[in-house]
């Protein structure tokens, strides 16, 4: 699957979720990008994601004063990202395209 640099950080953000293993919502991935964007533009980036079948948007929860939408990671994002799919112990290797993007934006 053809995946951009943005799209692989925008992944690697909602996989990890959040340090108490909850999912992230738009606000704090917006804060954990490795780059300036503005909400409207990552609105659109996690349309994109829904539609490919990548993430799903969660429950609205209270959080920070507000409801807010949490952005839940599908097995198939957490299998190109190698992380183990929800649930599951087995761990997969990170699949070689999204490594080297990964790879060039930690560079």
């Amino acid at each position: 699957m053809q995946l951009t640099s943005k799209q692989i950080s925008q992944l690697t953000v909602i996989v990890a979720g959040n340090p108490d293993e909850s999912p992230v919502d738009k606000d704090e991935l917006l804060e954990r990008l490795p780059y300036e964007t503005s909400k409207e533009s990552l609105q659109f980036s996690i349309r994109a994601l829904v539609k490919r079948g990548l993430v799903t948007v969660g429950a609205k929860e209270k959080r920070r004063g507000r409801l807010r939408a949490t952005l839940i990671p599908t097995d198939e994002a957490r299998q190109i990202m190698g992380a183990p799919a929800a649930g599951a112990s087995a761990t997969y290797v990170m699949d070689e395209e999204a490594l080297k993007i990964l790879e060039a934006l930690e560079a």
